[in-house]
């Protein structure tokens, strides 16, 4: 097993779907995928994760690890949206590991294509992610370099939560507030399904296109809210027939 790279992600029940879609997708297309750890956050004091959906999970991946996280910090900050509280264990990720690399990301994603050179290539001195500039990425997918994998990293994001007051992105504040830079990876590693204008999204993939995300969920001025593939019927547009046709293939591969 390669053990040098972790692959992690936080859940609850809410998102199993995803989650098992997700992972099913990388162990489809990212090389050896198998072969590297893979840890599933949560927290039973937020939400967790009911024992018939980890046992699914451990069906798709046998090796796969759950951490059970409660830390006072996650569970007493003031949110806007409480249902997403279980997005403040992401930054475990920076805690001090064993691991050269810890590669994060969210369960409303699809994997079409293999994804392993820009994780495996990513700086060991940076935090990689996609977004708009070095200084601000969106934080459903990164790479953590062993440099800061550490105490003091860890502890000033977990410090931070404070300074937001009542968070609505979560970590994505955090984490751009501390990191001082970052390395970006070519957009297509995390294509948004994006707006366009203030009623329509774009469901046209580009052909760099190497994990699709469906992110904004949360509601922003008049930008419509996101909603999940998973919440969508499958022939609603060409991404949702998409999606269901892995979670088609997922089921098949969990019934062996």
């Amino acid at each position: 097993m390669k053990k040098n790279i972790l692959f992690t992600t936080h859940l609850d029940d809410n998102f199993i779907d995803g989650a098992l879609v997700m992972l099913y997708s990388m162990k489809k297309h990212v090389k050896d995928f198998m072969d590297y750890p893979v840890r599933i956050m949560h927290s039973t004091k937020i939400a967790g994760i009911s024992k018939e959906n980890q046992l699914k999970l451990t069906k798709l991946i046998p090796h796969i690890h759950f951490e059970d996280i409660n830390k006072d910090e996650y569970i007493k900050a003031p949110v806007k949206y409480p249902k997403h509280r279980t997005a403040f264990l992401s930054l475990e990720c920076f805690r001090p590991t064993t691991y050269d690399k810890v590669f994060f990301f969210d369960c409303d994603m699809l994997c079409i294509k293999d994804i392993s050179e820009g994780i495996i290539n990513s700086p060991p001195t940076q935090v990689s992610g996609c977004g708009g500039s070095s200084n601000d990425i969106n934080c459903g997918l990164f790479v953590v370099g062993k440099k800061y994998l550490n105490e003091n990293t860890y502890n000033k994001l977990v410090e931070s939560i404070s300074l937001f007051g009542e968070s609505r992105l979560f970590t994505q504040h955090m984490i751009n507030h501390i990191i001082p830079s970052f390395n970006l990876l070519p957009e297509g590693y995390n294509w948004k399904v994006s707006p366009e204008g203030n009623l329509t999204h774009n469901y046209k993939i580009a052909n760099d296109t190497k994990i699709i995300h469906w992110a904004g969920a949360l509601p922003s001025g008049n930008r419509p809210v996101f909603s999940k593939p998973w919440q969508q019927d499958e022939n609603e547009n060409q991404l949702s027939k998409l999606w269901y046709k892995y979670k088609k293939e997922m089921l098949k591969e969990i019934k062996k």
